[in-house]
């Protein structure tokens, strides 16, 4: 049985307000519930329903403040089951968001789920296609100096914002990166687990090593 969106509601005030981020929680509330109505049949995330709502959107709200900062043009590099791409387009109705993803099967996810909930700052793509956005997010796509080689060599944006776990992992990734980068731990509430955000910024211009 489909669980009601509004099941979800009452966890993800709680996290927003812990967040400090003004965002409507019955809108992510009627994401939550349609990711967890697909995903027991296609396994997008493997999560049960209350881990989706604090280990992947409270988690994907933490970049809030980054996000803002740098958008207005963001794409979401490897989108899959759209985290963090569609929590943040419900927070920050003002930027437009890029979900690019490769699987035809998580696209038509996508595409459903912006039509479900109405995001007219969010579109769906199968690559960015020549595009230039001024930042660009990706959480759990690859290694952080592989994924920063690949924006940069796609001229994809001048900036890069990756979500990581633990800082020893982050130190390790930092010394084989050639760019500059800012390293800043969040706390999800609800996830006891160590988080960080790491910023990269890619010259102008660059082709990649």
């Amino acid at each position: 049985m489909r669980p009601p969106a509004c099941a979800f509601t009452a966890a993800l005030r709680r996290g927003l307000a812990a967040l400090r981020v003004d965002a409507d929680a019955g809108a992510l509330a009627a994401y939550v519930a349609e990711l967890d109505r697909w995903n027991r049949v296609y396994r997008f995330v493997k999560a049960d329903r209350e881990r989706l709502v604090t280990h992947h959107v409270l988690d994907g709200l933490t970049a809030v403040p980054l996000v803002r900062r740098f958008g207005p043009a963001v794409a979401d590099l490897g989108s899959g089951a759209g985290l963090p791409a569609i929590p943040l387009a419900i927070a920050l109705p003002r930027l437009s968001f890029t979900l690019i993803e490769r699987s035809e099967k998580r696209r038509a996810f996508l595409s459903a789920a912006v039509a479900h909930l109405g995001l007219r700052n969010a579109r769906v793509a199968a690559r960015a296609a020549g595009e230039r956005f001024d930042l660009v997010t990706a959480r759990a796509v690859a290694p952080l100096p592989e994924l920063a080689a690949a924006v940069a060599r796609e001229r994809l944006a001048p900036r890069l914002l990756a979500y990581a776990g633990t800082r020893a992992a982050i130190d390790a990734a930092l010394r084989a990166l050639p760019y500059p980068a800012a390293v800043q731990r969040v706390r999800v509430p609800g996830l006891a687990a160590e988080r960080h955000l790491v910023t990269v910024d890619l010259p102008d211009g660059e082709t990649g090593p």
